[in-house]
């Protein structure tokens, strides 16, 4: 209910436009509206207003936590809520592929492919994702990157 008025009282809104809410305060929003995004809670999609502006974000804060919080190793995501991390990818992809901030986008495609841990199967549309993201992985992510990769070809080679 309270998550509700939020949204519909513009305060999640301006919470992220502005630079108000910072550090752990600032990661926990993001993580609350994640959530929601990925259960579904208050009919929160992908076109929602509130997601878009993290999608459209180019704070750096807000990406790194958007990115961490597809990634992060400690919280494996519920197997029904996997299907959605791919529509997530797609639409932060088709944002930062326009590359009208060449560090901000750059630093968005590594993080990004790290979701590949997150991501049950690698299908057409994630390598090509992938295939595009990876001359931009750098060096932090790249450890991550490999080792998903790698997780991905034994289950492949399972089937």
């Amino acid at each position: 209910m309270y998550f509700k008025l939020f949204i519909e009282g513009g305060h999640l809104q301006k919470g992220l436009s502005s630079d108000l809410i910072k550090g752990e305060s600032l990661n926990c929003l993001i993580q609350q509206i994640c959530t929601a995004y990925l259960y579904e809670f208050e009919t929160i999609d992908l076109q929602c207003e509130i997601v878009q502006i993290l999608i459209k974000s180019k704070n750096e804060s807000v990406i790194s936590s958007l990115i961490y919080f597809f990634w992060s190793p400690r919280f494996p995501f519920d197997n029904k809520v996997l299907c959605k991390i791919k529509p997530f990818w797609l639409e932060v992809f088709k944002c930062v592929s326009k590359f009208e901030n060449e560090k901000v986008d750059s630093l968005i495609l590594s993080g990004c492919c790290k979701w590949l841990d997150s991501i049950p199967e690698i299908d057409k549309e994630i390598f090509d994702i992938v295939l595009n993201s990876v001359r931009y992985v750098n060096q932090r992510d790249r450890y991550s990157v490999i080792e998903a990769l790698s997780k991905h070809i034994i289950i492949r080679l399972k089937k």
